[in-house]
């Protein structure tokens, strides 16, 4: 490619992980290569109202805070043009065409298919899985049920609905105790709680199901945390080095830890396991991803039983690009730099597109 391409970099939306998204986003802005692409931001704030900044403009506010940051003012409305053309709209009739789309957007309307869509109908190119992929990525009680029917290994769970729940009883004679309980839908760990006794459950079960009426009940797994980040260029899939997700003082790898509490975890790279585990753990993340019709990039997450039997814990296919984001940082270790990642992320989708044109 001779030309600069023109990029958009799509954030924030309407999920529980708002902020996570822009935090992702202004990673990936101050990484990307100037030499090679244009890029502008597109900000979906909290009520889906689509903002058009340009170079130059303030972005955020409170960048740094993971519980304060917001989408700066100065903005313009935006909308997407139908029809192929790959051009973003603008309400005074200005015409901006895109060569490609980065749609760093986590949870609902942003890993589900649902941006994906729009995208598809549009004619933007964009990063990440398609419209299947994603949505059974996103969907956790879908991807277990899938990586069953194909034997990789996954927790023993229980799926929930909002009109049908299961007594105390009832989930502890299936699952043991404690339980883990989560959205089907939500990721960074929001609304997930690890329960032991009946007046927990009953609390984590109504804080899961008003996030989403679809609710995974799991067993606990004793076991370390492994991680493995894909990166999908069209010709061949790659394995990262894993790496180990090591909380301290905490019951489990929440949200609060994640991004609040951040002396309350430390990640290991590369993780301290067997060359034999290693290999597993790779060969397990790329049947995963395959399996699900994921696409471009994912990261996927393990437990490692002490007698060292590899379960699947879950697949992310639009992991975060934060400064604690798992995902950018184990590619690192490998040589592959955040600038190369997203020149690598952002060529394949543009050519994949170009060559299905």
């Amino acid at each position: 490619m001779s030309k600069k391409l023109k990029v958009a970099i799509i954030c924030g939306g309407q999920s529980p992980e708002h902020r996570v998204s822009l935090q992702s986003a202004r990673n990936i802005w101050q990484a990307i290569d100037r030499q090679k692409f244009q890029a502008y931001l597109i900000g979906i704030d909290q009520k889906g109202r689509w903002r058009f900044y340009h170079a130059g403009q303030k972005f955020f506010w409170h960048e740094n805070d993971i519980q304060k940051i917001k989408l700066a003012p100065g903005w313009q409305p935006v909308n997407f043009q139908f029809g192929k053309k790959q051009r973003l709209f603008f309400p005074d009739g200005r015409k901006l065409k895109i060569d490609v789309v980065f749609p760093i957007l986590h949870g609902r309307f942003g890993e589900d298919g649902v941006i994906q869509a729009l995208l598809e109908m549009s004619g933007f190119p964009y990063v990440g899985s398609g419209v299947l992929g994603s949505a059974v990525g996103m969907d956790k009680t879908m991807a277990k049920q899938i990586w069953l029917r194909n034997n990789l290994p996954v927790t023993n769970f229980f799926v929930v609905h909002k009109n049908l729940k299961p007594s105390f009883t009832e989930m502890k004679q299936l699952l043991g105790l404690p339980l883990f309980i989560k959205p089907a839908n939500t990721g960074s760990s929001i609304g997930v709680s690890k329960v032991k006794t009946e007046p927990e459950y009953r609390v984590a079960l109504d804080l899961a199901l008003s996030y989403d009426d679809k609710v995974l009940i799991e067993e606990f797994i004793d076991g370390r945390e492994i991680e493995c980040s894909l990166l999908d260029d069209g010709k061949e899939l790659y394995a990262s080095t894993p790496g180990e997700i090591m909380t301290r003082a905490a019951e489990f790898y929440s949200y609060e830890v994640k991004y609040v509490r951040k002396n309350s975890v430390r990640l290991e790279i590369p993780a301290r396991i067997d060359q034999k585990i290693v290999n597993q753990v790779q060969q397990l993340a790329k049947k995963a991803f395959r399996v699900i019709d994921a696409r471009d990039l994912a990261r996927v997450d393990f437990f490692l039983k002490k007698n060292g039997e590899l379960i699947i814990n879950e697949i992310n296919t639009m992991p975060g690009f934060t400064a604690m984001s798992m995902y950018p940082k184990l590619f690192a270790h490998d040589g592959v730099k955040l600038q190369a990642l997203l020149t690598k992320l952002l060529t394949t989708a543009y050519i994949r597109a170009s060559a299905a044109a």
